[in-house]
This record gives C-alpha cells, structure tokens and sequence, in this order.
C-alpha cells in the first residue's frame, strides 16, 4: 500500500486504525510479560485472563469498526447513462471550463492538470483543475475523440483507483474505498471529474456544472436504483443504533459475559493446584502447618480467628525517614485471609492491601491512604529515597530502599499449601453458601 493511501485509510478510519494499533500494542506488551514470566518459571495464566477480558470488552467494538471497513460501499455502481453528444462540444476552452468551475472554483485555484497528471490527461488538447475552498476539486480535460475520453477516464479509474464501468456516468469513492467520492463523466469528447469528501457533495458539485454545460439529466429510474443499492450497504453500527432493542439485549449479554469472567476467570488464573506427589493432610494438620510457617518470621503474622478462617499479615514497608522537603512516613500492610474447604480441598484466598503515606514539611501536610482488594497476580515494587533515617540506628545521610516483591512473600505459604495436597485458590470476593451471598456464588470457581 502506498504511503498516500495509507494516509487516506487512516482519515477516513480513525477507529480502526486506533482498533488496530490498540491490539499491536496489547499483543506485544502480554507476549513480552508471557516470555518474562516463562523464564521466570511462572504459569502465563494471568495473561491468557487479561487478553480474555479485553476481547469480551473491546472485541465486539473492534468487530464492528472492521466489518464497518470492509463492508463500507465502495462504489454505487451507474447512475445511469446520459444521452451524451459524441463530437466535441461547440463551446471553446474558456467558455467549457468557465461553465464546468462555474462561481464553486476559486480561479486562482485552477492549474494545468497536464503537468500533474499527464499519465491520465495523456493527448488532451486542454486539460484544467481547480479547486474549492472547502477541499472540493474539479476536473475537465478535453480530448480529440470520444474513444480518447474514455480511454482517459479509464486511466484515471485505475490510477484513483476508482471500482466501475469505464463507459458509464459512475460516482465511487477513491482507492478501493478508502478515500473520497469522485464522480466522472465523459461527454462527448471532453472527461469532466467532481471530487468531494462525501458523496451527496460530490452529486451537487456535479449537477451544477452540468446544468450550466447544458448536459442531459440522467435516468431517474436508473439513478434512483443506484442510490437504494448504496443505502442498502448501510455501515453496520448504525444499523446496530438504530435497534434500541437488540443493543440493550446484546449489551446485557456482554456485561453477563465480562462479569462472569473477571471474577472466575482471574480465581482460574491464580489458582494453584496442589503438589501432583503431595500427601493429603486433613483440615486440622493443615491448619496447624499455616500457622506454624509464620514462625520465626517478624515480617509475617499468621492469626486464627473465631469464624474459622486463617489471617496472615506482612508489613511490606515501614519506614521513616527525613530529608530537605521534611519528615516522611511510609506504612503498607498486606493481609491475607484464608478459609480451607474441605469439600474441594481448596483454600480460599481474598487478598487485602492497606498502605499510608504521610508527610510534613515545607510543602504542608500530606496525607494519602489507600486499600485495595482483589486478586494480586504479580507485584514488583522498588524505590529510593536519600535522607536520614528517623528509626534504628542514625547512620547518617543514606539511601532509604523500600522493594515490595508480592510473588516472593505470598511464595512459602502458597508451598505450604499445595504440599500438604490441597489447592490455593484467590477470589476476587468471597461469597457465603448461606444468606444474599448465595444467590451470587456462580461468580465463584467452579468447587469453590
């Protein structure tokens, strides 16, 4: 493809180049996190979930711009052959192309079409361009013959790369559909062409000049069936908009679609089957191994509570210190909540995360919260600061690191699991067998 067709594609379909791009570049970033994650040694689960949530979000509009592009009418056939003179018009080069530009062309606007387009004017004894100020262009050529004329316009078809009869009165649209409307007829001896950005301007453009050239109306009959059989290739989205009905409908379907799928397809993507060769330990050996991994570990607080599920905390970042800005403050705690069910011999995982940033200095008093809940498929978090740190030992100016590596921590649980045989299995939102929280247990995996 040329590089001005290209530039003409990308004008008339800003949505499906955007389309296009939008799936080059989510391609290329989840291939390049898959191979990370491949030689990392994890599953690439997360990121078959991520392209399947946005294929069920942004597929079926992506659908619709293509088929909007492919289906677009690129031409709208004759409409209609005029009983047109086969000798040369009596009117001479001045008076034929004052009529044909008539008071839309700008005269300072008109050049010689022989110069530039020289391969399709070819033998023309007086060939003229001009153009409108609202990007509209018009072109006559005048030829010796009326086979020249057709020989002409046929070149120009191919080189515009305008689809249609070469003999008839045709209105199409340039390079296969991808640019503007282009009527062209030939009139005994001489090729007039009107160029406009839409077809109805095109259509005016030309039946003013040919009212002024004295040019014979076209059929009605046949003008009026090409006009159905181009409104009959309506763009599919606005066939789509104007059925109220079957948009809600589908909408609600792909809402259904996208919601089932965040929340068990993200559990599928996180879940962990347990150790092929593990020994199967009952509810109360497993939880005794939970609790006891927290251990001899000052980062990690493993808690059992009342309701019978398992808390296990981490302080992923504490830290203060003070540099020329003031003294800052730093405080993230992530929290686990784990409930064994012994039925699918699964652990049911929800995933807490609660951090604090305050400051105070020159700048005022800062103060940022925030929590987040949810599944957590990878985190890798590093920064650095330089200032004095306020806790532990002074040392002095020194470089105050804060790394949160989420697949590090949550690792030795998730392997004290799976080895005692059962499942670890993150949900988004636990829903309870019993009360409201039943009626929405199918957005659970499968077991769960």
């Amino acid at each position: 493809m040329s590089g001005e067709r290209i530039i003409l594609f990308v004008r008339e379909y800003p949505a499906v180049c955007a389309v296009v791009l939008f799936v080059a570049l989510t391609a290329a970033i989840l291939s390049g996190l898959s191979l990370l994650m491949l030689r990392s040694g994890l599953s690439v689960k997360p990121m078959l979930f991520i392209a399947g949530f946005f294929a069920l979000v942004a597929g079926p509009q992506g659908v619709v711009h293509l088929l909007d592009a492919l289906l677009r009418p690129q031409t709208a056939a004759a409409t209609g052959s005029r009983h047109a003179p086969t000798t040369r018009s009596s009117l001479d080069d001045d008076a034929f192309f004052a009529s044909l530009f008539g008071d839309a062309i700008d005269p300072q606007l008109v050049t010689d079409a022989r110069v530039g387009l020289a391969a399709i004017v070819g033998e023309a004894d007086a060939a003229r361009i001009g153009y409108t100020t609202r990007g509209e262009a018009i072109l006559g050529v005048r030829l010796p013959s009326s086979e020249a004329a057709h020989a002409a316009q046929a070149r120009a078809m191919a080189g515009f790369g305008i689809e249609g009869d070469p003999s008839a009165d045709t209105i199409a649209r340039r390079f296969g559909g991808s640019g503007e409307w282009t009527r062209m007829i030939v009139l005994g001896t001489d090729l007039c062409a009107w160029t406009a950005p839409s077809r109805e301007a095109a259509v005016r453009l030309s039946e003013r000049s040919l009212q002024a050239l004295g040019a014979d109306e076209p059929d009605p009959t046949q003008a009026a069936s090409a006009l159905r059989a181009s409104n009959d290739r309506t763009p599919l989205s606005r066939r789509l908009t104007a059925r109220p009905l079957l948009m809600t409908l589908f909408l609600s379907v792909n809402l259904c679609a996208a919601t089932l799928w965040f929340f068990r397809g993200s559990a599928w993507a996180a879940r962990v089957p347990p150790r092929i060769d593990a020994p199967l330990l009952d509810l109360t050996a497993l939880r005794q191994r939970i609790v006891a991994s927290g251990a001899g570990d000052s980062l990690r607080r493993v808690v059992e509570e009342a309701d019978g599920s398992i808390t296990v905390e981490w302080s992923t970042a504490d830290q203060r210190w003070i540099d020329l800005a003031g003294l800052h403050q730093i405080n993230e705690i992530q929290r686990l909540v784990l409930r064994p069910d012994p039925q699918t011999r699964s652990v049911i995982v929800e995933e807490f995360t609660r951090r604090y940033d305050r400051s105070v200095g020159v700048a005022g008093v800062t103060f940022a919260w925030q929590a987040v809940r949810g599944i957590q498929f990878f985190r890798l978090e590093h920064s650095t600061r330089l200032g004095y740190a306020v806790d532990g030992e002074a040392k002095g100016l020194e470089a105050i690191a804060i790394t949160i590596d989420g697949q590090a921590l949550k690792a030795p649980l998730i392997a004290t699991i799976t080895d005692a045989g059962w499942a670890w299995q993150p949900v988004v939102w636990q829903f309870d067998r019993e009360g409201w929280g039943a009626w929405l247990r199918f957005l659970m995996p499968a077991g769960a």
